[in-house]
């Protein structure tokens, strides 16, 4: 009953995340910074062209759905921009993720705790991954207690991988 809710909420947090990437040039292949153009007029003869430099803005989402004897009486999902992050912080976990692909692990996980302050989520997942493919149990399972319900899938999934599992609340070996 409530995956059409929560597919819809998925699909609309991907749309906004697209068009994020989008909107900021990402995708645009420009490596001089993200910024944009816009035309203001200074007479009705002459153009002038500013250059506006944009952040990089973080999203939040939350969905309420109130439910009274099976039925949905209310529906309600509310967008708010939250702090922006820094260049570096944002360039540090480009950094660490990319060292994670890379299969620098040790150096994801350096580089992830430099930035878990601003963006928590996002680094405690790459540094639970890292953790896992280091076969660090501990580490993983201090990641996978901080993380919101998709990082801890996912972490799960990568521990799985590496031949860790999940038993109560901490991150085993397999024999």
């Amino acid at each position: 009953m409530n995956k059409p809710i929560l597919a819809a909420c998925a699909g609309v947090t991907f749309g906004l995340f697209l068009g994020g990437i989008i909107v900021s040039g990402s995708l645009s292949g420009s490596s001089s910074g993200r910024s944009c153009c816009r035309r203001t007029a200074t007479d009705t003869r002459t153009m002038q062209t500013e250059r506006v430099t944009m952040q990089p803005q973080r999203v939040v989402i939350t969905s309420t759905v109130i439910h009274h004897n099976g039925e949905v009486v209310h529906s309600e999902t509310r967008q708010q921009i939250a702090e922006t992050l820094s260049d570096a912080d944002a360039d540090s976990l480009s950094a660490a993720q990319t060292a994670y692909v890379n299969g620098d692990y040790a150096k994801a996980i350096q580089l992830a705790k430099c930035a878990s302050k601003d963006s928590p989520i996002r680094a405690q997942r790459i540094i639970g991954s890292a953790a896992c493919s280091l076969g660090d149990a501990e580490q993983a399972t201090e990641a996978y207690r901080r993380l919101d319900v998709p990082g801890r899938q996912y972490v799960t999934y990568v521990c799985q991988r590496s031949g860790l599992v999940i038993r109560g609340s901490a991150f085993q070996k397999v024999n």
